[in-house]
């Protein structure tokens, strides 16, 4: 405002006597400027310009609460024994839900020797998801403790024990000879073959718990124009697609939706 383009020298005196520094040397203010600039990137804290995890060293970065000073090591002894019963309790819904799948299984009447049922099973493996596709492949390996490829009768049983779901004998038999199609009198389950059966079933029971909401009554048997209702709303959301799902006239008609979901499986009826 003064219209001076340098200050004084009686100026840069008082300056440097308030600031403790000369704002002109660069190397005297550089260490300053490097604290400075890294502690502004600290979680939370300007005032304590440490190193970062993962941005100044190469370390991962740990949140303060988990950082905590443990000289007993007695929370890290608790973390792991909270992973370790998280772990057992996904495992144990996982065999679970597989013996759910093997009861749906034992029930089914494959038509052996039928080139189509193979096919339809795997184009049924090809509408699961990702997920689903790994968690059962997953489930899979799990079984089979002989890690050669199969599972067994024996492994199978083991794995049915160990949540509680006690099966005979001629139930386990039913499962593996089940599983393929292809051969009537199979002694043990592949790979693609339980993914076949875990797909199928897993499908089943999603059609059937979509229906049973429908069916308050518990009769066993859904109105077709309910269950068009249903199945077209779900189909609006991904498709513009508005042709009817049922194809019938008469909305009223009472469909018995565990034929109508063998239907949708492509199984004979």
């Amino acid at each position: 405002l003064s219209g001076k383009k340098s200050a004084t020298a009686d100026r840069m005196a008082e300056v440097n006597s308030k600031y403790g520094t000369d704002v002109y040397d660069i190397d005297l203010i550089a260490d300053q400027f490097d604290n400075v600039s890294i502690a502004n990137q600290q979680r939370g804290s300007v005032f304590t310009p440490q190193p970062i995890r993962g941005v100044d060293i190469d370390e991962d970065y740990v949140p303060p609460e988990v950082e905590m000073q443990d000289p007993d090591g007695m929370n890290g002894s608790r973390y792991d024994a909270t992973d370790r019963v998280l772990s057992l309790l996904v495992r144990f819904n996982q065999i679970k839900r597989a013996a759910k799948c093997f009861g749906y299984i034992v029930k089914s009447k494959p038509n052996f020797g039928d080139p189509g049922e193979s096919r339809r099973r795997a184009l049924l493996v090809s509408k699961l998801t990702r997920a689903q596709r790994e968690e059962f492949s997953e489930l899979f390996n799990i079984i089979d403790s002989s890690r050669d490829g199969f599972i067994s009768i024996l492994e199978l049983r083991r794995a049915m024990d160990s949540v509680g779901e006690t099966r005979s004998d001629a139930e386990l038999e039913s499962v593996i000879n089940n599983a393929n199609p292809n051969i009537d009198g199979n002694t043990q389950m592949s790979k693609s073959e339980f993914m076949g059966i875990m797909a199928e079933s897993e499908f089943y029971y999603l059609f059937l718990s979509t229906f049973e909401m429908l069916d308050v009554n518990k009769t066993g048997y859904v109105a077709a124009g309910d269950l068009d209702r249903v199945l077209c709303g779900v189909r609006d959301l991904i498709s513009d697609d508005r042709m009817s799902i049922i194809d019938t006239s008469d909305l009223d008609m009472q469909v018995d939706y565990e034929t109508y979901a063998d239907m949708l499986l492509g199984k004979p009826l």
